[in-house]
This record gives C-alpha cells, structure tokens and sequence, in this order.
C-alpha cells in the first residue's frame, strides 16, 4: 500500500483489518509498506496522524478495498509444435480465462483446482497442435477489466 500524506514528515498510522501498521513519512510525505495479508473487497482502511505525544487525531483519511483487474496470467510449461494441452496460472480465480493462439480463441470459465506448490489457480486448455512461430497469448478477466500474459512462441 502506498500513499501521501502531507508535506513534510509525520508518523501515520494505518488500520486494515485489525491491523494496526505504524510508518513514518519521506521529507515528501509519501508512505510506503506491505500488507500481511490479503484484503477482501469492500474492507475499510483507515490512516490517522496524531498530535504531540499521540492523545488525540489531527486528520484521519478512509478508503475502501475495490477490485481490480486480475494479476497478470502465466503460460506455463514448453511449447512446442507437439503440445496439446496448454496450463495457464493465476493468482485469483478468475469468472473467465481466454487462450489466443493465432486466430483462434479458447475459453475456460472454471477452473482446474488449485496448485499448492505453486500458489496459481490452474486452467488447462486442451488444444490442436499449432505450427512453427504461431503466437499465444492468455486473458484473464473480471468484472473489473482484463490483463493478458506476455507473447508466448511455439518453438
């Protein structure tokens, strides 16, 4: 999470879920830190910055968790002109996951199951074999937009 705060430096306490985090701004007032874990959408983040020795609030600001488009999706494994079966992995399930190759779509709206070892969600694409240089690509979409794999090449 990131943010700015205001000019100057401040400590700025940030509430998420319980979680109280506790960080000190740049000479440009900006803020920066991880969150421990994830955050469901519609959670309510609080940011407060207190006077003297912390009695009372001087300014507190809130956003709300909104969703956001999906992490970028992954095509796994080697792809040869003998490949018929493509993995594509991502990180949240996703209502629907497109595979181009060339000019032809496929689509999966459910997926595989879940890859402990790897933290994805996995989708498997049965496919026909694709000549030499064909180009594929992966789409993974939600309510909140699309992003798409980089160029992948049947070598």
């Amino acid at each position: 999470m990131t943010g700015r705060w205001a000019k100057g430096k401040a400590t700025v306490y940030v509430f998420v879920d319980g979680i109280v985090y506790v960080r000190k701004t740049g000479s440009n007032g900006k803020f920066k830190f991880k969150l421990k874990k994830r955050v469901a959408v519609g959670t309510g983040i609080y940011a407060t910055i207190r006077k003297g020795h912390g009695k009372s609030i001087k300014a507190m600001r809130k956003w709300k968790v909104v969703l956001g488009k999906p992490s970028t999706p992954n095509i796994y494994g080697r792809l040869t002109t003998r490949t018929t079966k493509i993995i594509v992995l991502t990180r949240e399930k996703c209502p629907r996951v497109v595979l181009r190759i060339g000019k032809h779509r496929y689509t999966r709206r459910k997926n595989s199951g879940y890859s402990k070892r790897m933290h994805r969600y996995r989708y498997i694409f049965k496919i026909r074999r694709y000549p030499y240089r064909t180009h594929l690509r992966a789409f993974a979409t939600n309510s909140a937009g699309t992003s798409q794999s980089k160029l992948r090449i049947i070598r």
